[in-house]
């Protein structure tokens, strides 16, 4: 309904960016940014590149260290570390595992810091190409999007991880069967 006068509209719940890691194509980024502002109607901001240094990789395993990627990005923006509102997404097409999971995982799609701050997302095995199969850029892209948009649901949103495998939001990730059959929908239709 119309109303006289002039309302603020509610604020954001929080404010989210990107941030590639490593060689990173930038047109990827820019399609991730212009899915999350289309799809769900928030603003996204780019933040400029990390590199990445030998702090940051395992030589032994050939991968990144998700772990490390976390705290490399929490240094890199300390502005944006003391921000209670601030999300931010790195983004990396290198291999990456979890240092904390060290035996029980070979690698990790994504990982969130403990208070869904600052998140890190490999699409390397994401990609046909890795394994060695006919390269798909539409099946990599569909990928990573869901992966980002699982952690903006989660650290932008504030929802809760979901027993639905048909959600994008699923909370048991373990391959890239379980990530295709994802939906890009917090709550799918049955």
């Amino acid at each position: 309904t119309l109303k006289e006068g002039w309302e603020r509209p509610p604020a954001p719940p929080n404010d989210l960016y990107l941030v590639a890691v490593g060689d990173v194509p930038p047109a990827l980024i820019s399609s991730l940014v212009a899915g999350a502002e289309q799809t769900l109607g928030i603003q996204v901001a780019v933040l400029r590149s990390l590199s990445v240094d030998r702090t940051l990789y395992d030589p032994a395993r050939s991968q990144l260290i998700a772990d490390e990627l976390i705290a490399a990005v929490r240094s890199r923006y300390p502005t944006l570390a003391r921000n209670p509102r601030a999300r931010v997404i790195a983004i990396t097409a290198q291999d990456m595992y979890i240092k904390a999971r060290r035996g029980t995982w070979r690698f990790a799609l994504s990982l969130r810091s403990n208070e869904n701050s600052v998140a890190v997302v490999s699409y390397a095995r994401m990609d046909p190409a890795f394994l060695g199969i006919t390269p798909d850029e539409e099946l990599l892209r569909s990928r990573l999007r869901k992966m980002v948009i699982k952690n903006i649901g989660i650290m932008y949103y504030g929802l809760p991880v979901s027993r639905d495998p048909r959600s994008v939001l699923y909370g048991n990730v373990l391959g890239l069967d379980d990530l295709d059959y994802m939906s890009e929908f917090f709550e799918p239709r049955q």
